[in-house]
Parts: structure tokens; C-alpha cells; sequence
């Protein structure tokens, strides 16, 4: 699937190719010292400005003057030249005056650019008629125009994967023919000869490498069915698709092969990974003169492709701060009934500052339009349940909800624990029917109250490589909630502060009803699982309040970060200073997660 350029260069045989030049240096002094460029001269100039002339040639004023690096100049520009079809294009002299006095070299260059080669006749030979005429609808390359080896490269691996997507991916391009005439002077006939060989289908798909994935689960990620008319585009998501489920270390770009009996196939060679992962999350609030310091923690474990199946499970324990904790749980079911419908089901309870406790059930549909597109929607229940003094102090009433979500998800990330590139974009909408349940503690209640709520989330990535292995991570959030109740109850606030929010702060610092926070990271990857990194986060948070009509205020916080992999998992330390936090008085945040 290659264009031999070496055997048409060779064919062409031009003179001018062999690029000699004379090359003559006045020298006015003995003495070794160090020359500087003072101008370039190039004179002969018909198709091609001075400006862009000294664009190609790397020989700028104050440059230190180098024989070497002049030649390759000159090279390169004529390279260039033939690249715009200038194939008869030559040097005739090059003049070097150096004055070593005042240190400085001045060259003047005459070039000869001779007539520009273009295209008398231009053929496609070996495909039929409607296959010609699809090829070259697609190629720039065409009678009377000016001839551009470059846009002829372009042209030829534009009709290649015209043909790796019409089920002919081992075509071959080769010339067949190639003159260059007198009349009119410098005008080219080429003929090109197309082999297109067989026509290749997906008579059976091979699976190697996988010992707990089951093949099945390889296969319906593939989304090629037998007999299918090979299509290059289809073959090379593959890698990408079956990296993306987190079961496999590396997949390999699929391979074809063809059995005696004429048969196709093809091969994908997978080598897996760790699906499974244990992590855990230590952090540490230091004390003031009246209270000690305290520990918080987190712990997660994710069964990530159950007894090879694809199906997940996860467990998760989390301690926020001196007297909250939440636990949750969830399970992932996919490809329902053999379709691309993923379904789920998850439990999460929360107990804050031993005031209330919060319970949500909740079933989820997952439908993929894409590999990078899919929506989802949520059907659950929730329940909060407070203690005699969440509803004394905090006005807290027990409540029961009902909640439906809708929402979408789009995702190009190449790495989903340590990405170089890609975005992700996330947004749901949410809408609840709560029914305040009335008791003898809060008098306020004399009956039940019924009360519409809506919720509205986003999130944003994009990460961006900037150069070898350094990457921007930038980051957005917003969360929002709004509710026919005059004051939406503590239970509803959602909360900012932390390791996986706003760094610098405690697990949860601070609540809202509108919350926002935004971290921006400079990494540095020292690996395909480790980085380095400086990151900077931003937070708002606003919420009414029956005294001064609104809290609102903005954090933020600083510091720097490690992801390193070793042996037991990947290790995280951050850390952050907050606002009118000292040097030494930052938090630190402690995190490992271990793939098994």
C-alpha cells in the first residue's frame, strides 16, 4: 500500500537533481574568530518572493556563519523546489564575503528556477471505469495543472484508503509509465497502474492473547459481524474500543491473514491487564489549640470485568470528616439482552455529622451511539432520615423523593488514568417530586408539603499535549440545584472542598446550593501510569440563607502532585495550600490504588 517515489525519482534521472553548485569564499583575514551573518542576498527570483525564499532557508541575520549548515541550506531549498515542480531548478554560484574585522559573513546566492514541470496527461490504469472516476474525483493532481510530487503523495493515499475501505486493503500503486515531452517543452505524461488484488471479507475473526476475558465479550466489542466487507476505518477503532473497557494492557492494530482455501480472516492480539482495583484515600486536618487533628480516608473496590464477563461491581467507603461517612455500592450489566444497552444498579447511603442519614436507590440505562457518544437516564428513590436534633437545629424534615435523569456523555480521552490527550464532557438534568413528611418535632410542618426539585450538573476536560511529555489538564465543574421549598434543606446542598474537588481544604468543606470549582494542572508524565504535576484550583459557592439573604464566596488553592506506579498500585500524594494557608500549612492527601 506504498508509492514508489525512489523509482520515480530515478526514472526522472534529471540533471538538476544532482544539485552542484561553484561556491567560491573571499577571505580577508587569517584570524579564527567567530563569524556572524550579516545579510543573504539571492538573486534570479521569478516565482518565489524574497520573503519566502528566507522562510525555507534557515540563515537568519546574527546567525553564527557555518559552511555546513549553509550547504544544507541550499539542500533543503532545493528540495523545495522540486517539491513545487521546479525539477530542472539549479545554483548557479554561491559568493561568501567574510570581514573578519567587524565579524561578519555576507552571501549572496543566484539561482536558476527554469520553467516550472507540469501536467500534459494524467492516467489511472487497472481499475474500472467508476473506480477511476472515484479516484480521481479525489485526486488534485490533474492535466494542466503545475506538477507537485507532495500533492501527489497526498493524492495517491487518498485513492489507498478509498480502496482499504471498499474491501481491497492490499492495493498497490506502481508507474507504468512516465515521459516527459518536447513539445510543449517541460510537460509530463504519467500513467499510473493500479493493482488491486483480492477482495477481502471477514470470514472469521481470531482472538489471542485473552486468558479471563471470555472471547465472546472481545467479539461484541469488535462490532464486526462475519462476511462483513473489510473497511479500514472500522478496522482501526479496535485498538481504542478494547483499550477503552479497562480490561487490556495493549491491543495490537488487527492483522489479516488469508487461508489456503481462500479464505480471510482477521487476527486481534489483546494482552490483558488489570481490571480490578483497590484504592485508598488518606487524609489529615491538622488540630487547633481547642481540638486535635483528625484523619479521613477513603477506600474503593472495583471488580472491573467479573469472571471475565465485562460485568462490574464496586463497594465504596468513604470517611469525610471527624463524624461523616458514606458508603455505596453499584453493579454494571452489559449488552442487555445482546444489544449495546448497558444497565446498572447502585446504592448509596450517607451519614452527616450524625444529623440526618441519606439513602438513594437508583437504576440507570446506558446507550452508546457511538465510541465516543452515548446517553444515559436514571430512574431512583431517595430518603433522608434525621435525628431529633437535625430537625431541631437544622429545620431538617425526613422526606421521601422520587427522581428521573436524562443525560449525555461524550468522550476522546486516549488514557482514561493518565490521559496525553483527549476531552470529556459530561451533563445531566435531573427532576425529583419530594414529599416532606410532617411529625411532632418540627411544629412548623402541620402537614405534608409536596415540592418539585431540579438538578442540573456538567463536567468538562480537556487535555492537551504540549510538548514530548509535558500536558495541560484543565478541568470544570458546575453543579446546581433549584426547588419550590422556600429554603432547600441542608440534605440537598451539594458539597465543595476536598481531594477530588478543591484541593488545600477539608473532605467537604464547604456547601451550596450552586456550587463551581475548576483545577488546572501542568503535568509532567514520567510514565505510562506516573506524572508529575502543579495544579491550581478554584471554587465558588452560593446559597440563601433567611439572615443575610445569601452566602457566596470563592476559594481557592495551590500546590503540587506525584501519580507514581510501583509495585503495590499507583501511589498519589498531593499538596495543597488554601487561601491564607502558610507554606507549612497546607494539607496533605495520601492516595493509592492497586490493580489486580
Amino acid at each position: 500500500m506504498t508509492f514508489p517515489f525512489k523509482k520515480f525519482l530515478f526514472i526522472f534521472g534529471f540533471s538538476a537533481l544532482q544539485m552542484f553548485y561553484h561556491l567560491s569564499v573571499e577571505i580577508m583575514a587569517q584570524e579564527l574568530k567567530p563569524i556572524y551573518i550579516q545579510d543573504v542576498q539571492i538573486n534570479g527570483l521569478k516565482h518565489f518572493s524574497q520573503q519566502e525564499i528566507h522562510e525555507i532557508l534557515n540563515l537568519p541575520v546574527g546567525a553564527v556563519f557555518s559552511l555546513d549548515n549553509i550547504r544544507q541550506q541550499f539542500n533543503k531549498l532545493l528540495q523545495e523546489y522540486r517539491g513545487q515542480g521546479f525539477y530542472f531548478a539549479s545554483i548557479d554560484s554561491v559568493t561568501i564575503q567574510i570581514d573578519s574585522i567587524q565579524q561578519q559573513a555576507h552571501i549572496k546566492l543566484f539561482l536558476q528556477e527554469n520553467t516550472r514541470l507540469k501536467i500534459e496527461s494524467f492516467k489511472i490504469k487497472g481499475l474500472l471505469p467508476e473506480e477511476t472516476q472515484n479516484w480521481l474525483h479525489r485526486f488534485e493532481t490533474q492535466p494542466g495543472e503545475n506538477f507537485n510530487e507532495d500533492v501527489l503523495q497526498e493524492d495517491i493515499e487518498a485513492g489507498l484508503k478509498l480502496a482499504e475501505n471498499s474491501g481491497y486493503p492490499l492495493t498497490e500503486v506502481r508507474i507504468d509509465s512516465l515521459m516527459l515531452s518536447r513539445d510543449p517543452a517541460h510537460a509530463l505524461k504519467l500513467i499510473l497502474r493500479v493493482e488491486s488484488g483480492y477482495l477481502i471479507k471477514i470470514d472469521e475473526i481470531t482472538i489471542q492473547g485473552n486468558q479471563i476475558t471470555r472471547e465472546k465479550v472481545i467479539q461484541r466489542e469488535i462490532r464486526l459481524k462475519k462476511g462483513e466487507i473489510y473497511k479500514q476505518t472500522q478496522i482501526a477503532k479496535i485498538p481504542r474500543r478494547l483499550m477503552r473497557l479497562g480490561y487490556f494492557k495493549e491491543v495490537d492494530l488487527p492483522q489479516i491473514y488469508i487461508k489456503e482455501d481462500g479464505r480471510s480472516g482477521l487476527l486481534v492480539t489483546v494482552e490483558e491487564g488489570n481490571a480490578n482495583q483497590f484504592d485508598g484515600v488518606v487524609g489529615y486536618t491538622p488540630g487547633t489549640i481547642t481540638r486535635k487533628g483528625y484523619f479521613t480516608g477513603l477506600l474503593n473496590l472495583s471488580l472491573g470485568n467479573l469472571l471475565g464477563t465485562g460485568r462490574k461491581v464496586s463497594a465504596n467507603w468513604q470517611k469525610k470528616d471527624r463524624q461523616s461517612q458514606s458508603l455505596a455500592f453499584s453493579y454494571l450489566e452489559p449488552w442487555v439482552l445482546g444489544f449495546p444497552l448497558h444497565t446498572s444498579f447502585q446504592f448509596n447511603q450517607l451519614i452527616q455529622d450524625t444529623t440526618y442519614i441519606q439513602r438513594n436507590w437508583i437504576g440507570e440505562l446506558q446507550f452508546p451511539f457511538s465510541d465516543n457518544f452515548y446517553t444515559f437516564g436514571r430512574i431512583g428513590w431517595q430518603g433522608v432520615f434525621p435525628d431529633s436534633i437535625g430537625m431541631l437545629l437544622f429545620n431538617i424534615p425526613p422526606s421521601r423523593a422520587n427522581n428521573l435523569t436524562l443525560g449525555l456523555a461524550y468522550d476522546t480521552r486516549d488514557d482514561l488514568l493518565n490521559p496525553r490527550k483527549g476531552l470529556y464532557f459530561h451533563t445531566s438534568v435531573e427532576i425529583a417530586r419530594k414529599k416532606n413528611l410532617a411529625n411532632e418535632i418540627l411544629t412548623f410542618l402541620e402537614e405534608d408539603e409536596i415540592h418539585d426539585l431540579k438538578r442540573l450538573g456538567f463536567d468538562f476536560s480537556l487535555f492537551v499535549p504540549i510538548s514530548g511529555n509535558q500536558v495541560l489538564s484543565s478541568n470544570l465543574f458546575g453543579r446546581q440545584i433549584t426547588s419550590s421549598e422556600k429554603n432547600i434543606p441542608i440534605p440537598e446542598h451539594f458539597r465543595l472542598g476536598g481531594t477530588r474537588t478543591l484541593r488545600g481544604y477539608r473532605e467537604e468543606q464547604f456547601r451550596g446550593t450552586r456550587i463551581a470549582w475548576m483545577n488546572l494542572e501542568y503535568r509532567y508524565l514520567l510514565g505510562r501510569r506516573s506524572r508529575v504535576f502543579l495544579f491550581g484550583d478554584m471554587g465558588y459557592f452560593s446559597r440563601p440563607d433567611p439572615e443575610v439573604e445569601k452566602i457566596e464566596d470563592y476559594k481557592y488553592s495551590y500546590g503540587f502532585g506525584l501519580r507514581l506506579e510501583t509495585r503495590l498500585g499507583i501511589m498519589g500524594v498531593d499538596y495543597g495550600l488554601g487561601e491564607g494557608s502558610g507554606l507549612l500549612g497546607g494539607l496533605i492527601h495520601v492516595g493509592l490504588i492497586n490493580e489486580f
